[in-house]
């Protein structure tokens, strides 16, 4: 099951992850991180409506999990790319409570406020996470997303951050 993410996510072998996370719900429906991983992959992929269903089947299953917060951060993403920006930032605020230097959900956040007009509150969260990772460039992250997803989708991403101010 894990492989799969990894395939899907850090090789770049989306179709090839998905079959294994796929076939890892098939065994045993519940295991949820299977489904969390799965919509997590999905996210990533523009896949958002099925990505919700996952992520969201993931915390029925598995209300208390450890790892909620990554669960958290999917939806967060995935409601950031459909486009529906309070969603977003309401579920990146639940994953900062618990990570609040996590610098994926800031940039979630920082995106989600941009790309939905509030510019002041964007700048706020960029500063915080410029903090925390000062060295990070939009120009350099594509490096580290673009296995994880399409162009397209992290161009969407993109905007929001350079709408905020993130270095280029």
């Amino acid at each position: 099951m894990q492989y799969g993410q990894v395939l899907a996510q850090s090789l770049g072998r989306y179709d090839e992850g998905m079959s294994l996370l796929d076939k890892a719900i098939e065994l045993d429906p519940n295991l949820a991180i299977a489904w969390a991983w799965r919509g997590l992959c999905k996210g990533g992929h523009g896949k958002t409506d099925e990505a919700i269903q996952d992520l969201q089947h993931a915390l029925r299953l598995s209300p208390r999990d450890p790892r909620a917060w990554m669960v958290q951060h999917g939806l967060a993403w995935a409601h950031l790319i459909a486009g529906r920006y309070d969603d977003a930032v309401l579920c990146a605020t639940t994953v900062l409570q618990f990570q609040p230097k996590l610098a994926v959900t800031l940039r979630v956040t920082i995106a989600a406020h941009a790309l939905a007009g509030r510019l002041d509150e964007a700048k706020q969260v960029l500063a915080t996470h410029m903090l925390v990772e000062p060295e990070t460039r939009i120009s350099t992250m594509w490096v580290s997303y673009r296995r994880r997803m399409p162009k397209e989708v992290f161009d969407q991403f993109a905007e929001g951050l350079r709408k905020a101010g993130m270095p280029e």
